[in-house]
C-alpha cells in the first residue's frame, strides 16, 4: 500500500473532500415502497439476509442495477436515521456516513482514485468484509482507519462506497469490470487471474 506524506494527511484530515452525489443519487433512485417498509424495523440479522437475497441475485444472476439498489437501500435501513416521516430522505446523513470514506481513499491511495474502476469481485469482497464486521462483530467504526488515519470511517459507509464503485465501475467501463461470471465457477480468460483495479 502506497501512503501519503505525513503533512498530505494532516491536510487532507481538515479539507472537505466531496462525495459524489450524481452517482449515490443514481444508485439509490429511491422507489416508492421504501417508505412503506415493515415497522419496527427489523433486526440487523433479518437485513442482512434481506442482502444475500439481492446479492444472489445481482452477484451471482447478474441481475440489473435495480438489485444493486435494493442492497444500498437495505443498507440504508440498517443505518436506521436516514429515512424520516412523510417522503422525507436525509441526504445530508449519507453525505456524512460517506465522506469519510472517502477521505481515506484519498489518504491511502490519491485523490479520486476510484474513479478508474475495481473488478466487481473486489468490491464484492471488500463489501461483505465490512457488512460482516458490522452485523457480526458489532464494530461501528473501522478500526484501521481510526487507528492509522484518525478518521471514524463506519463500516456502513464504506460498504455504501463499495455499492456506489460497483455502479461507477460497470456504467463507465463496463465488461472490463464486470468479471461477475467468476461468481458461477465460469473461469477468467487468460491466466484466471483478477486485477483489483483498472489500469
Amino acid at each position: 500500500m502506497v501512503s501519503a506524506p505525513k503533512n498530505y494527511i494532516e491536510e487532507a484530515k481538515v479539507e472537505s473532500y466531496t462525495v459524489p452525489i450524481d452517482i449515490l443519487v443514481s444508485l439509490l433512485d429511491i422507489p416508492d415502497y421504501v417508505f412503506n417498509w415493515e415497522k419496527p424495523i427489523p433486526s440487523n440479522q433479518k437485513l442482512y439476509m434481506d442482502i444475500m437475497k439481492k446479492c444472489v441475485e445481482f452477484f451471482y444472476y447478474e441481475g440489473g442495477y435495480f438489485s444493486l439498489s435494493d442492497i444500498a437501500i437495505t443498507i440504508l435501513k440498517i443505518k436506521g436515521d436516514i429515512f424520516e416521516s412523510g417522503r422525507t430522505i436525509r441526504w445530508d446523513r449519507i453525505i456524512e456516513m460517506m465522506e469519510p470514506v472517502y477521505k481515506v481513499g484519498l489518504l491511502k491511495y490519491s485523490r479520486n482514485s476510484w474513479r478508474r474502476g475495481f473488478k466487481v469481485s473486489v468490491m464484492y469482497n471488500a463489501f461483505f468484509r465490512h457488512l460482516n464486521a458490522f452485523v457480526f462483530k458489532k464494530e461501528t467504526w473501522d478500526a484501521e482507519n481510526l487507528e492509522k488515519f484518525e478518521i471514524h470511517s463506519s463500516h456502513l459507509g464504506a460498504c455504501l462506497f463499495c455499492l456506489c464503485s460497483i455502479y461507477h465501475s460497470l456504467e463507465t467501463y463496463g465488461d472490463e469490470c464486470d468479471d461477475r461470471h467468476l461468481f458461477k465457477g465460469e473461469p477468467e480468460d487468460g491466466e484466471g487471474t483478477i486485477s483489483g483495479r483498472v489500469s
